[in-house]
C-alpha cells in the first residue's frame, strides 16, 4: 500500500465519520421532535380524558416503547457506527455517496479501490500501482468531507421548536395541565378522578371520630364555579349533604362504628378518597396524684398511684389559716376534677 493510497483511505475514513456525525445530529433533532410531540400529546390526553387504569397503562407503555424506539433508531445506532461498532459504511458505499456530490470522482474512486484489491493477483504490480497513483493524483484536490454538510440539518429545527414552544406556552398559561398530566401519565396504575373546576376543602381539623358517637363533617367548596348540591358516598350508598350557604355543606355520620372511606360528588365530579378513622372511647387506665402540704405542718409531699378514684384521701385548701376540706378527687376522661363543699 503506497503512501498516496493510505492518504486516500484516511480521507475516506474522515468522510465516513462525518457521515455518521451528520446522522447523529439529524437523529437527535428527529428524537427531540418526535419525543416532545409524543409527550405533549399523551399529557394533554391524560389531563382532559377520563381514562380507565387499563387504558392509561396502555398509554404509558406505548409512550415508553416509542421513546425507546426513537432513542435506539436515531441516537444509539448512529453513535455505535460512529465508533465502528457493528456494520459500518464500506469504502465502496462511501465512494457512491461521494460520487453523487462529485460526479467526476465516482468512477475513478471506485476504480482505485477495485485495482487495489487486485494487487496481490496482478502480474504487473508496478503498472497497476502506477495507474492507482495516477488516479489518486487526479482526485486528490477533491475534499471528500465537504460532501456532507451538517448545517443542512437546520431545516429540521422548526420540527423541534414547534412542540417545545407549545410546552413552554402551556407552562406559563396552564401549568397545572403539564404537572397533573405528567403525574397521571407516570402513575398509570393509580386512579385519578376527573378534575373539577372547584376544590373540596374539609374544614375539620382531623378526620377522627369516637366510636359509637356522631361525627359532623364540614365541607367548603372553593372555585369560580360552584355546584348547587354536594353528595357524599360511602358503604355503597350516596347521601345528600346539608347545605349551609353557597359554599358550605355538612354531613353527620351517626353512631360511628368503624373506619369509613368516602368521596364527595358534585356536578359530575368526584373528589379523591378520604377516610374517617374510628377511635375507641378513651378510658382512664391509671393516674398519679401528688399531695402538697403547707410547710408549717412538716409533712413531705406524697405521691399516690392508682387505677380507680382516690376516695380515702382528702386535700385541704388553706385560706388565712382556715382549713377548708374538699371532696375526694375523681377522674373523668383523664382529667382530675375537684368539687368544693
Amino acid at each position: 500500500m503506497t503512501a498516496s493510497y493510505r492518504i486516500l483511505i484516511s480521507k475516506l475514513d474522515e468522510f465516513i465519520r462525518k457521515y455518521y456525525k451528520n446522522q447523529l445530529v439529524r437523529g437527535a433533532l428527529y428524537a427531540l421532535a418526535l419525543g416532545l410531540s409524543l409527550y405533549i400529546t399523551i399529557v394533554i390526553a391524560e389531563y382532559y380524558g377520563d381514562f380507565s387504569i387499563t387504558l392509561r397503562t396502555i398509554l404509558f407503555y406505548s409512550f415508553s416503547a416509542g421513546i425507546l424506539f426513537i432513542l435506539g433508531r436515531y441516537i444509539a445506532i448512529p453513535a455505535f457506527k460512529l465508533y465502528r461498532i457493528g456494520d459500518v459504511l464500506s469504502y465502496e458505499d462511501a465512494a457512491h455517496i461521494i460520487g453523487k456530490h462529485f460526479t467526476e470522482v465516482q468512477d475513478k474512486l471506485l476504480n482505485i479501490l477495485q485495482l487495489n484489491k487486485q494487487l496481490p493477483e496482478a502480474g504487473t504490480l508496478a503498472l497497476v500501482e502506477a495507474s492507482i497513483e495516477q488516479k489518486i493524483k487526479e482526485i486528490k484536490p477533491v475534499p471528500f468531507p465537504v460532501a456532507i454538510d451538517i448545517s443542512r440539518n437546520r431545516k429540521y429545527v422548526p420540527y423541534v421548536a414547534a412542540p417545545l414552544f407549545l410546552i413552554l406556552l402551556l407552562w406559563f398559561i396552564v401549568p397545572s395541565l403539564l404537572r397533573q398530566g405528567t403525574k397521571q401519565m407516570f402513575k398509570y396504575n393509580t386512579y385519578f378522578p376527573k378534575m373539577a373546576p372547584f376544590d373540596f376543602v374539609i374544614e375539620n381539623n382531623d378526620l377522627k371520630a369516637i366510636q359509637q358517637k356522631d361525627f359532623t363533617l364540614k365541607l367548603k367548596i372553593k372555585g369560580n364555579q360552584l355546584p348547587q348540591d354536594v353528595f357524599i358516598q360511602y358503604d355503597g350508598s350516596t347521601f345528600k349533604m346539608d347545605k349551609g350557604d353557597n359554599t358550605s355543606f355538612e354531613y353527620t355520620f351517626r353512631n360511628v362504628q368503624h373506619n369509613e372511606t368516602f368521596v364527595f360528588q358534585a356536578a359530575g365530579y368526584d373528589s379523591k378518597e378520604y377516610t374517617l378513622t374510628a377511635l375507641p372511647e378513651p378510658q382512664l387506665v391509671n393516674f398519679d396524684i401528688t399531695l402538697h402540704y403547707p410547710k408549717y405542718i412538716g409533712k413531705k409531699k406524697m405521691k399516690h398511684c392508682a387505677t380507680q378514684g382516690i376516695y380515702p384521701y382528702r386535700r385541704e385548701q388553706w385560706y388565712n389559716g382556715i382549713s377548708i376540706p374538699t371532696t375526694p378527687i375523681n377522674c373523668s376522661y383523664g382529667s382530675l376534677i375537684r368539687r368544693q363543699h
